[in-house]
């Protein structure tokens, strides 16, 4: 006779059991895999964080809400995007870097960015963190940067060198040929410097193709964006004049913009705009409440 083997018949808690360790086991399985996942990720992250170091910073006109800074590492010319979500002041709050301190209003978003400037010293490009603010509040963007590098060489820049603040890249504005200048009546801030307005009007005898191709009624005037700087010193403050120290100009520009998000300059205000108006105001209260630091 053959031996036969006995089979136990499996009870329905023993079943419960099992499943419980097979359930346990999935579990367990999934955490590890969610962990590396996570791992990875910081990872990515801690590496993107470390190559940001020796980069130049532009700023440049983008969604309201946020900012997009284009970040060119010094030793190469491949550029790298990063979007700054900016944080909403409730209460007015006081910023401030190693050549000022600015009052940001209440309903004004902030983020601070590093830039990159000329070191009058040592002659070399230095990095300075938080040395660039952006100030949003619906589609209007203010820029407050006191290290800034122009790339025209020319003192006082050119308008070019600004241009990138104050248009996105998709209203297809030709800097170099839609040259703008500021109403003659422009808007003192202080004692030495000015908020220069720039409008579009047909009488210009600019090219409207080079301006973005405006369609709206712009015989009314169409507002290009503003500028702050040094009464009659281009387009740009001067950090030495503004401080009461002595210095080359060209060692102490700082840029402050204020534009229009819009993929066209349709969108763009007019000047009998009356949000515009009151927008420009804050505009020059917001620089007025800058106290440079020595």
């Amino acid at each position: 006779m053959e031996n036969s083997e006995v089979v136990k018949p499996v009870s329905v808690s023993e079943k419960k059991i099992a499943l419980s360790k097979a359930a346990i086991t999935s579990i367990i399985l999934g955490g590890i895999i969610i962990g590396a996942l996570v791992a990875t990720v910081i990872v990515l992250i801690t590496t993107r964080n470390s190559n940001s170091n020796n980069t130049s910073s532009v700023v440049t006109s983008t969604t309201p809400g946020t900012t997009t800074v284009t970040t060119t590492s010094i030793t190469s010319p491949v550029p790298s995007t990063t979007t700054l979500v900016p944080t909403t002041t409730a209460t007015p709050v006081v910023f401030q870097n190693g050549r000022m301190s600015i009052t940001i209003p209440t309903g004004w978003n902030y983020k601070s960015f590093d830039a990159v400037y000329l070191d009058p010293t040592s002659q070399t490009d230095k990095k300075v963190k938080d040395g660039g603010l952006v100030l949003t509040k619906g589609n209007y963007t203010i820029n407050v940067i006191p290290y800034y590098i122009q790339a025209s060489g020319v003192n006082g820049g050119r308008f070019g060198d600004i241009a990138g603040l104050l248009y996105a890249p998709e209203t297809k504005i030709d800097s170099a040929n839609c040259i703008l200048n500021p109403e003659t009546n422009d808007t003192t801030i202080g004692t030495i410097q000015a908020r220069n307005d720039l409008y579009y009007y047909p009488v210009q005898g600019l090219d409207p193709v080079s301006c973005g191709s405006p369609q709206q009624n712009y015989a009314k005037g169409i507002w290009y964006g503003s500028y702050v700087n040094t009464k009659g010193a281009g387009y740009f403050s001067d950090y030495f004049k503004v401080s009461g120290q002595s210095g080359e100009p060209a060692n102490g520009e700082m840029a402050i913009t204020m534009s229009y998000y819009s993929k066209t300059p349709n969108n763009f205000p007019l000047k009998s705009d009356t949000q515009l108006q009151s927008m420009l105001t804050e505009m020059s209260g917001i620089v007025s409440s800058v106290k440079y630091l020595k």
